[in-house]
């Protein structure tokens, strides 16, 4: 038996783009993602994400190429947890609090590419702008939804042949259809890893920009939020908040 090898009939790499794969099934209609008033099936989020992928395809993005985001708790901050490495790319979020000087080394050292240009290793750059509210900012020609809506929705994410190769998976408990409020920043540890549990359970994820009490208060009570996670400081915004600032 420690001689059989691997094939289709006796092993599976684990890869949490199952998860979203499945949610798209078993959860197709059910909110997956909300921020501000956009909302998002699982069906659709999978979509996305395959558009997304699909398009970073496009831009030469291949295995093991290290795609870099910086961008605060946003729908295309969670979409890219998935869309990253269903085109078997690696995927870096960059805390968005750093100075210039230390992003800058993270993204030196990372080696971060979308795509080469010429002969120069200058990565492109995709503004991510906000989806509820747009402002039209620009650098350069390409913006993140120009790449979803450009992108293929049959695209086939590329198949993990082994495990070790992207990603550790830890998997915390959590109950039936959670709503999860993003007030732990996705760029530390990839939100613990609930961005991909959430979508193991077909739960719905609630994106907040800011952890602002009146904020966070202001989604728990409108989406009925059932889990959530952040550091003892956050915790403290909540509970030393003033009533008015708390129910807004």
């Amino acid at each position: 038996m420690d001689r059989l090898p691997k094939s289709a009939a006796n092993y599976t790499a684990l890869t949490p783009i199952n998860f979203l794969t499945r949610a798209a099934v078993a959860y197709a209609r059910k909110t997956s993602l909300i921020y501000e008033s956009t909302r998002f099936t699982w069906q659709q989020t999978y979509e996305r994400c395959c558009r997304l992928a699909s398009s970073l395809h496009r831009l030469n993005v291949a295995k093991n190429d290290v795609v870099s985001v910086l961008a605060p708790n946003i729908p295309a901050m969670y979409e890219m947890h998935f869309a990253v490495p269903m085109c078997g790319a690696v995927l870096n979020t960059i805390n968005i609090r750093l100075d210039a000087h230390n992003i800058a080394t993270i993204l030196g050292h990372s080696e971060a590419k979308e795509k080469l240009v010429a002969e120069s290793s200058i990565p492109l750059v995709i503004v991510i702008d906000d989806i509820d509210t747009p402002t039209g900012v620009r650098l350069g020609e390409l913006e993140y939804e120009q790449l979803v809506a450009n992108g293929n929705p049959g695209y086939a994410p590329v198949e993990v042949e082994d495990e070790w190769d992207p990603i550790a998976l830890i998997i915390h408990l959590m109950g039936g259809e959670p709503v999860y409020m993003w007030s732990l920043p996705m760029f530390h540890c990839n939100g613990w890893t609930f961005t991909w549990g959430v979508a193991a359970r077909g739960g719905t994820s609630v994106c907040i920009r800011n952890t602002t009490a009146y904020d966070m208060y202001r989604n728990i009570a409108l989406h009925n939020v059932t889990h959530m996670c952040c550091a003892p400081i956050v915790f403290n915004i909540l509970l030393e908040a003033k009533e008015m600032s708390a129910s807004g």
